[in-house]
């Protein structure tokens, strides 16, 4: 059951938010994994019931404001919204978990680490009413996260000149504040040298963290460090497995930062995302990978994008007995699948080039490597290629494939943004065939399969609508094929 609320008696409202998360990383780092905080929404906390203008559509929206009650890790924590274009739902009416996914702007971070609740209420500037003061700060956090307009807020000036000043302090002195990881691992750029590094909620670093180290692939010079003043442990070593690799899991308990994100753990992307508002301590882990040398000597490798696919091109200088290449891809150093083998030199005393194109991908950050296998089975592998296939910038119908076509043929779109699509084959009399999508769905790429085997020759018409689910603009188009039995 969704989480209602009853505003003057009548009026019935439901917590609507946006996802407009900022995920900011130490880059060349170890990271803090994602994913392993839990946590349930309970209740409301410190609300007042407001109404503004909504920055999708310009409607009024009647909504409440502030904080909510919930636990984080089994722990008690408060959240606010970073987000009005999705609807919140209770652990009472919907028992489904949130669960952390990245980190918010500078801007909503230093909101975070300077007012209430992590500030204790009342302080210097405060509203009276503690409420009042959590509706103010919720208000400044949309204003950051959704671009609302404070000054569209009606009845209630105390809040709306509370979210002014809020706002004018973050502008002033948030300036590159970032909510990274609180573990990293950082190489020291000596082969097989690092170290790792605590941080807490302000990036400030924190001495006297005891830090585990496992390496399941390696032979780590020690099990475990603790961090010094400068929030760092001493440099340890690793000696690489024989796969020529060694993963580093490095374990400890550090405090979360204010600014850290939740969604939902189902279909986060369609349900609201929360900031946890009060730091606490859990497990935390990080990981890097140690690569050894190459089996031939690779000279270059790199990647090109062309639209949603992603050509690999690799130089090699020489080769000794080298048998081929096998291309993993990965969406994490801790998570690769094959998807392709070329043929290698097997010897060669002079530059040879390689290529392999990865085709058809969803819009999203990719991880690639080489294994490089030997005739006598051996291998080790590559360094890491990291790219990106972006977003479609514009909505695009395209032409069938193949046309003429029997029986089947597959029809290609694009979507820039989240919308509600309908895709529909009409006869040349204008007569509906077959409806092949009718749903919302997500940015990126689609291909759908037609088949005509029921159908007689002919021209034939297909047509796509959609409707963009946050201004609510509409796009169509439509285009011909010709079934040939």
């Amino acid at each position: 059951m969704r989480a209602i609320f009853y505003l003057f008696a009548t009026l019935i409202i439901a917590f609507i938010f946006t996802d407009t998360i900022s995920a900011s990383t130490h880059p060349a780092k170890g990271n803090r994994t994602l994913g392993l905080s839990i946590a349930e929404i309970i209740n409301l906390d410190k609300v007042v019931a407001v109404k503004f203008t909504s920055p999708y559509n310009g409607s009024q929206l009647y909504v409440y404001a502030g904080t909510f009650d919930g636990t984080k890790d089994g722990n008690d924590a408060k959240f606010y919204c970073v987000d009005i274009s999705h609807e919140l739902y209770f652990w009472s009416s919907d028992p489904t978990t949130y669960t952390d996914s990245g980190y918010t702007s500078s801007k909503i971070t230093y909101i975070l680490n300077n007012y209430y609740p992590y500030n204790n209420f009342p302080y210097t500037g405060s509203l009276t009413a503690v409420e009042r003061e959590a509706a103010a700060v919720q208000f400044a956090l949309w204003h950051f996260s959704d671009s609302v307009d404070v000054t569209t807020l009606l009845d209630n000036p105390d809040i709306l000149a509370r979210a002014q000043q809020i706002i004018a302090d973050a502008n002033s002195n948030a300036r590159n504040l970032l909510a990274s990881a609180s573990l990293t691992i950082t190489p020291t750029g000596i082969p097989s040298e690092f170290y790792v590094t605590a941080l807490d909620q302000n990036d400030n670093p924190i001495a006297g963290v005891t830090v585990t180290l496992t390496s399941p692939t390696g032979k780590l010079s020690r099990s475990s460090a603790i961090t010094g003043s400068n929030g760092n442990t001493p440099v340890m070593t690793v000696t690489v497995g024989a796969d020529y690799q060694a993963v580093i899991t490095a374990s400890a308990n550090v405090t979360v930062r204010l600014g850290t994100t939740y969604v939902r753990s189902i279909q986060p992307a369609n349900y609201q995302k929360l900031v946890l508002a009060t730091p606490t301590t859990l497990f935390e882990q990080a990981s890097y990978t140690f690569q050894g040398l190459l089996p031939v000597e690779l000279f270059t490798f790199t990647s090109n994008i062309d639209g949603r696919n992603i050509q690999l091109n690799w130089e090699t200088k020489t080769e000794k007995n080298s048998y081929r290449f096998d291309i993993e891809r990965g969406t994490s150093s801790l998570n690769w699948e094959s998807i392709g083998s070329v043929k290698a030199a097997v010897l060669s005393n002079s530059p040879r080039d390689y290529s392999f194109t990865d085709k058809n991908l969803q819009a999203g950050k990719y991880l690639y490597r080489l294994k490089m296998i030997d005739n006598d089975g051996t291998f080790k592998y590559s360094n890491l290629v990291e790219t990106e296939v972006t977003t479609p910038k514009n909505f695009e119908l395209s032409q069938n494939y193949p046309n003429p076509f029997n029986p089947t043929t597959k029809i290609d779109y694009l979507l820039p943004v989240d919308a509600k699509v309908i895709l529909e084959v009409y006869n040349i009399a204008g007569q509906k065939v077959s409806e092949l999508v009718n749903q919302e769905q997500s940015a990126g790429y689609y291909s759908v399969d037609f088949g005509g085997s029921n159908l007689s020759s002919g021209v034939y018409i297909y047509r796509i609508a959609a409707s963009d689910k946050a201004t609510g603009n509409n796009f169509s188009s439509t285009k011909k094929m010709m079934l040939l039995k």
